[in-house]
């Protein structure tokens, strides 16, 4: 298997701020299509509740501290926007069963998830039982890509030329020199200049 990573920052890495991106640009819109169109993508809670939609043609896997994270009553609004609203969460006593970590009231729920929505309590077995040819895109936030970022041959970044002092989230450091840097395109839009960068990592780790 391989990882591939994709991500907005800013000139200091600035990646998130009050659970959305920094940096919202169209021009994105077409790349992360194009790229991840079905591609698995990795991404964390916060990033799936950023999202509009659970994506479609794209095997989704949400990584979560516990299932029960993700039925939480902080989560029941943005899961209904996206079509999740098992009938069951309106009974207080269930509701209180999956916050307690009913496995029986987990599967209840986790059976009625789309069939494209998988969730993730441990990210070593699921990195193990990945078949040999297929390659996974990690999508946010910043915990997931400090996780993943030193098993990803490839980053796509797209680069503003911006800062933002009240970016919350930042995307983590990493070695440029230990990847070759390849410009895709380059443009402008609201009021910033851009790049789209593949950083590929180099065969021989100098």
């Amino acid at each position: 298997m391989s990882f591939s990573l994709i991500a907005t920052i800013g000139k200091r890495n600035e990646l998130g701020k009050n659970g959305h991106l920094v940096f919202q640009l169209q021009c994105d819109n077409a790349l992360f299509e194009k790229l991840t169109i079905n591609h698995p993508v990795l991404m964390g809670i916060n990033t799936f509740r950023s999202l509009s939609r659970v994506l479609e043609n794209r095997e989704n896997f949400v990584l979560v501290r516990t299932l029960s994270d993700f039925f939480a009553p902080n989560m029941i609004a943005t899961n209904r926007e996206k079509g999740i609203d098992p009938p069951e969460l309106r009974d207080p006593d269930f509701q209180a069963k999956v916050l307690q970590g009913d496995s029986t009231s987990l599967k209840t729920l986790i059976d009625q998830l789309p069939k494209n929505l998988h969730l993730l309590t441990n990210l070593d077995g699921f990195i193990l039982n990945l078949p040999d040819d297929v390659e996974v895109f990690v999508i946010g936030g910043g915990s997931v890509y400090a996780q993943m970022i030193s098993r990803c041959n490839k980053l796509y970044l797209t680069e503003v030329d911006a800062t933002d002092d009240e970016a919350d989230v930042y995307f983590p450091n990493f070695l440029h020199h230990k990847y070759n840097r390849q410009l895709l395109d380059e443009g402008d839009e609201n009021g910033a200049h851009y790049q789209h960068i593949l950083y590929e990592r180099k065969t021989n780790g100098n």
